[in-house]
């Protein structure tokens, strides 16, 4: 009876759902990955790996941090009218926000990357693209405040899906520019889907399944009437918290991003990138718990018998699932390339390899703990531990790419990953289990 109270238990925070849609979802991008990978040359390969890490990095900007406090403040026990002014003034901002993002993006295609065509092509055309992100994650947002974790997985299911028409249709039409061009056209399409499927109505005159561009551009009302001090703590929350996102993601991008500039040569561009697909991608394991239950832990946090149990419990299991993981990818993995990407890319082995122990700090420790520092509003400690991390990862990026190439860079990732995961960790548990402060102390 126990287990099946348990069993029930995680049904309801609708993490089955969410997980298998995440297991679908990856497969379906890694079979569009690899039709991409057997139509283009490996030339080409590595000049869209260099387009979209850019465009990748850029669009970490996009919103301006918004969607940080929307998960926080948005998930709280709050007044249905102050729910509704955060989830409105959190719109409003990250687009506007987005718009900037937009065009700094041109400026960078036209003047920063002039050397480097596919940059200097596409990045000023595909200037709508940090708006198009942001309200698409914003959606997906909004269904994670509501606890609708099924409806969550049903949009994100679908986005993958279009996102793999899209690819196909844009490749077989027109090359590497048709799945340039098409994945954008599948973003704008889920968009519409997106405001279909959310179930939250927005009370300024409209809602998101009867979108209104003039009222959003200029909320009137409800926006005046909204608390300056609330205004204030969102933005100082998502200035720490989308600085501490924007920092922990450049890891995923930074190394594609450092070889593309230091060595600008595609195809060890390509091989790289093939060797972080796997360990980058399967973050979505921890990220699953992280969707499901951050809203729930947010909802909790007082309680600190409550988050101290629940948290040891999902740590050690956590942790158990990622070392198991690693192990498998770290002796499996000239087996797994050959067998996914082919023998022409068997050169990616080691820097794989390095990238899959690498996997077991990040999925293991540092998305748990980061999340949960988040969560009890420990965002200055959070940005502090991730400006050291772009600071070593850069650094060891230059030292190390430039001598070992593609395993300089997974070198580098690893050690880096391994000493902010230490640094967070430790902390966290200080919080947890010493420290007096309340979670509503504001740092």
């Amino acid at each position: 009876m126990q287990i099946l109270s348990k069993l029930h238990s995680i049904s309801r925070y609708g993490i089955p759902a969410v997980f298998l849609s995440s297991v679908t979802n990856k497969a379906i991008g890694f079979v569009s990955n690899m039709i991409v990978i057997r139509i283009l040359s490996v030339e080409e390969y590595g000049l869209q790996a260099s387009l979209y890490t850019v465009l990748s990095l850029i669009g970490l900007f996009a919103g301006g941090g918004m969607g940080s406090p929307l998960i926080i403040y948005g998930s709280e026990w709050r007044s249905p009218s102050e729910k509704n002014q955060i989830r409105i003034y959190t719109l409003y901002c990250g687009v506007l926000f987005s718009i900037l993002v937009g065009f700094i993006q041109i400026l960078l295609g036209l003047f920063v990357f002039k050397d480097y065509p596919i940059l200097h092509q596409y990045l000023p055309l595909l200037s709508m693209v940090p708006v198009i992100s942001y309200i698409n994650s914003y959606i997906q947002i909004l269904m994670r405040t509501m606890q609708d974790n099924q409806g969550y997985a049903r949009l994100t299911f679908l986005h993958t899906l279009v996102g793999l028409v899209s690819t196909l249709c844009g490749i077989a039409i027109a090359g590497l520019s048709g799945l340039i061009w098409y994945r954008v056209i599948g973003s704008i399409f889920m968009i519409l889907i997106g405001m279909k499927m959310c179930p939250v109505k927005l009370d300024i005159g409209f809602d998101l399944q009867n979108f209104s561009l003039f009222k959003m551009l200029y909320p009137s009302g409800i926006l005046k009437n909204m608390k300056s001090e609330l205004k204030k703590e969102l933005w100082a929350f998502a200035i720490k918290a989308g600085l501490t996102s924007i920092l922990n993601s450049t890891v995923l991008y930074l190394d594609v991003f450092m070889i593309t500039m230091l060595l600008k040569d595609p195809e060890l561009i390509a091989s790289y990138k093939i060797a972080c697909l796997i360990p980058d991608n399967l973050n979505f394991l921890p990220g699953v718990l992280m969707i499901a239950l951050v809203p729930r832990f947010a909802q909790c946090a007082n309680d600190k018998e409550w988050f101290k149990d629940r948290f040891k419990r999902l740590f050690i299991a956590n942790l158990i699932v990622q070392g198991v993981i690693s192990l498998f990818l770290i002796l499996f993995a000239r087996e797994i390339i050959t067998f996914l990407w082919t023998e022409k890319y068997l050169d990616s082995t080691l820097p794989f390899q390095i990238l899959s122990f690498s996997y077991l700090w990040m999925a293991g420790i540092r998305i748990f703990s980061t999340n949960m520092l988040s969560v009890l509003k420990k965002t200055t400690y959070n940005l502090f531990v991730s400006i050291l991390l772009g600071i070593v990862n850069i650094t060891l990026d230059l030292l190390l790419i430039t001598r070992w190439q593609m395993i300089g860079a997974a070198l580098a990732t690893l050690f880096s990953v391994i000493f902010v995961s230490a640094m967070t960790f430790v902390y966290l548990i200080y919080v947890i289990y010493k420290s007096d402060q309340s979670k509503a102390a504001a740092e």
